[in-house]
Formats: C-alpha cells, structure tokens, sequence
C-alpha cells in the first residue's frame, strides 16, 4: 500500500505562538486559581518559556520531531506495515530535507 503523506499546516493563532517561542518572546498565561476561602478568580503572568517547557510545547505543536536529524519536522509519513491478521501503522515525522531525500530515495 502506497503510504499517505501530510504536509504539516498550523492555524493563524498556532503559527504566531511558535513565532514568540522561537523569538522568546513572553505573552500572557492565565491559570484560574481556587483559595481556601472557595473564592476563584484568574490569574495572568507574562512569563517566557524555559528552553525545556519551550521544547515541549513545540514538540506539541509539531507531533513530534524528524525522524531522521531531530528538526522541526514538516511532513507526516504514515504507512501499513501490519499483515492481513494484525494491522499496524508506521508513522514517522520528515523535516524538508529529510523528506526530500527519502523521496528521492522511494523513487528510486
């Protein structure tokens, strides 16, 4: 079976929070908080991200990372690898560069 490809597209409001990620950028994060009067009200900070808390939140964003160098990937590559008895699907994430080269390398 011939494997389904998926180019990788973000909405307008994901595009610009990995845009201030990347530029490290702070914006605001609003968390809801309960006190022990039973009392809630929200609660907003303007914080960066930490490279760690950045990361995966981005890793979030893109389901995960190339398969092959670790970069940000930019196309998902799913396939049957399963037989008639148990099926099975192989999904692996392509940055650009990656994708090329195994295109050109199925093409073969």
């Amino acid at each position: 079976m011939k494997p389904v490809i998926k180019k990788i597209e973000f909405t307008k409001e994901e595009q610009e929070e990995i845009d201030k990620i990347n530029k490290g950028i702070p914006f605001p994060k609003v968390r809801t908080v309960t006190n022990k009067n039973g009392y809630t009200y929200e609660y907003t900070s303007n914080k960066r991200f930490t490279y760690e808390t950045a990361r995966k939140r981005l890793r979030e964003l893109y389901s995960g990372i190339c398969s092959s160098c670790g970069a940000w990937p930019s196309y998902i590559v799913s396939r049957d690898v399963g037989d008639k008895h148990q099926g099975a699907k192989l999904i692996e994430r392509y940055c650009q560069t990656c994708f090329s080269k195994w295109e050109a390398r199925i093409k073969r």
